[in-house]
């Protein structure tokens, strides 16, 4: 029952992984996207042209790849720099963010100005429908698992459960064995496409976003 109720945590922790992925990887097409403000904004076209700019460098650094670095994958996974826990985590991690990115696709579609320095911008995300996937090919995925578990642990899933009661022991080595397995299907995952939007603030003439609304959300 616990290793079972490990397994779900673990799928969570997976698609909170994507949820952030999408915060750090996010990459933007060359076409036009649609730009409003409200009627009470008083901003001219050149101020509305440089703050469009700023805010598509803000979002493009924020959200470029590079940004997905073995300290931010720790951070994400919350492990410390001198573990096992990293050694065993940072490679599949690694593999599921590249595996994602490759196979996703992120875009402005708007940017709307409420006042002279608050943008809501409008993206559309194309990116492989993992939770979908997982639901459909359960089997499939727990037996691809339960290999790879026992190529890093030298035990079965059901052994290491009556081993390790706690989970304490083999969790981690779960945890890797889900990442990889799910990176190494993301290809033959089908792709859905979804609207969110960010609120972008422009504090000191540079404009930020807060993310934690993302990460609550998910989490409720």
């Amino acid at each position: 029952f616990f290793f079972k109720t490990r397994r779900f945590t673990i799928m969570k922790k997976i698609f909170f992984l994507f949820f952030l992925m999408f915060l750090f990887s996010i990459s933007f097409s060359e076409t036009s996207y649609k730009v409003t403000t409200d009627k009470s904004v008083k901003l001219t076209k050149t101020e509305i042209s440089q703050n469009n700019s700023q805010i598509e460098k803000q979002l493009t650094e924020v959200f470029s790849t590079d940004t997905y670095d073995t300290i931010k994958i720790k951070s994400i996974l919350g492990i410390g720099e001198n573990t096992s826990d990293a050694d065993t985590l940072i490679s599949p991690a690694s593999s599921l963010v590249k595996a994602y990115v490759s196979n996703s696709k992120y875009k402005i579609e708007e940017i709307k100005y409420s006042d002279s320095k608050t943008a809501n911008v409008l993206l559309s995300i194309t990116s492989p429908n993992v939770e979908d996937y997982a639901n459909n090919n359960e089997q499939l995925i727990e037996k691809q698992a339960e290999k790879t578990f026992k190529t890093l642990s030298g035990k079965t899933i059901a052994e290491a459960e009556k081993l390790d009661k706690e989970g304490s022991v083999y969790f981690v080595m779960l945890l890797a064995s889900y990442f990889q397995v799910v990176s190494d299907n993301m290809g033959s995952m089908k792709n859905i496409t979804k609207n969110t939007t960010i609120e972008m603030k422009k504090v000191n003439d540079i404009w930020t976003f807060d993310d934690s609304f993302f990460v609550d959300s998910f989490l409720k």
